[in-house]
């Protein structure tokens, strides 16, 4: 019987070596992946955003006095829109996770670095309690209804049942201006 002789040291040195640089190698490799990727759907949200945004302003902006319409928004999930106050402007905004809901400067700088904000001729106002509408995971996508006056766009969430929104009076307010 020919019985081989095996080396009492184990694997050898040179093995180990190659196995230890294959796996970080692999790993690596896993580590620029899953970066690459978070960049690129980063990027693809704030392209979303951006498109979104440049169409809500320019429906509000071709809308005549008194004019409404609606505007289907699914995208970017986990980003809000938001309305600021910026120099006696009203500026549109689409903020991703993390920009704080206070309307202050300091936070629309945070979020026009982060997200992407947008002027308009018109002065822009959503019509909620805190002005933002949340696009939350597992809600949907959301209808918005927009309205203009010659001096200003309005933006609100649809509502199917305007009496039992609470919002309703101040919707009659806004039609009541020519809104």
């Amino acid at each position: 019987m020919n019985k081989k002789k095996f080396n009492k040291k184990g694997i050898l040195m040179p093995e180990v070596l190659k196995i230890l640089i294959a796996v970080l190698v692999i790993a690596a490799l896993l580590y620029l992946t899953v970066s690459f990727y978070g960049i690129l759907m980063g990027q693809y949200k704030l392209q979303q955003a951006t498109l979104h945004l440049e169409n809500i302003i320019n429906k509000g902006n071709e809308l005549e006095n008194g004019g409404k319409a609606d505007y289907l928004l699914t995208n970017p999930v986990g980003w809000k829109l938001m309305d600021f106050n910026k120099q006696n402007e009203k500026a549109l905004c689409f903020c991703p996770e993390g920009v704080k809901i206070l309307d202050t400067l300091q936070n629309y700088e945070s979020c026009s670095k982060l997200g992407i904000c947008s002027n308009s001729k018109k002065k822009i106002e959503i019509v909620l309690s805190d002005h933002v509408i949340y696009l939350i995971k597992g809600d949907g996508p959301k209808t918005l209804t927009i309205f203009a006056a010659a001096d200003k766009i309005t933006v609100r969430p649809y509502v199917v049942d305007p009496e039992s929104d609470p919002m309703s009076e101040a919707l009659k307010d806004l039609e009541g201006q020519g809104v």
